[in-house]
């Protein structure tokens, strides 16, 4: 699961979310908003997380899950050492990482094709040691 912090251009708002699939919460929300969304930064991270993040920031909110693109949620995020800022290609790449599961991932990790930046390495590792192997994808590639 991974906190995600995703801003809509027309206005500028940041929704703070959690998910499981942040591929498809991602398409989900562009869908939903009919603009081209920016993922500002994604974590592991739980709905715990989740909620603390909304009560820290709450007297930024609009509504719901979004916020005011307020300095201090600008600074937080671009802060947060396991926050990653990522160009599309980067973030595309880490979502399949964390759609595919740890085995992929190890097996990608054995082809320097699909490389990573440390950075994104950094965080994708923390994310893998908490995730249980699935047996539905061992062996697989």
């Amino acid at each position: 699961m991974v906190v995600y912090f995703i801003q809509r251009p027309s206005d500028g708002a940041i929704k703070i979310g959690v998910s499981n699939s942040i591929r498809r919460r991602v398409y989900q929300l562009k869908i939903e908003s009919g603009e081209d969304l920016k993922v500002l930064g994604i974590f592991a991270g739980d709905r715990k997380t989740e909620k603390e993040l909304h009560a820290k920031f709450d007297d930024l909110r609009i509504v719901s899950e979004w916020f005011t693109p307020d300095a201090l949620l600008l600074e937080y995020i671009s802060q947060k050492e396991e926050c990653l800022e990522l160009s599309s290609f980067q973030i595309e790449r880490y979502i399949k990482v964390v759609d595919i599961g740890k085995e992929r991932y190890e097996w990608l990790e054995s082809h320097p094709e699909y490389s990573f930046p440390v950075a994104a390495r950094a965080v994708i590792d923390t994310w893998m040691r908490q995730v249980p192997t699935s047996a539905a994808v061992q062996g697989t590639h």
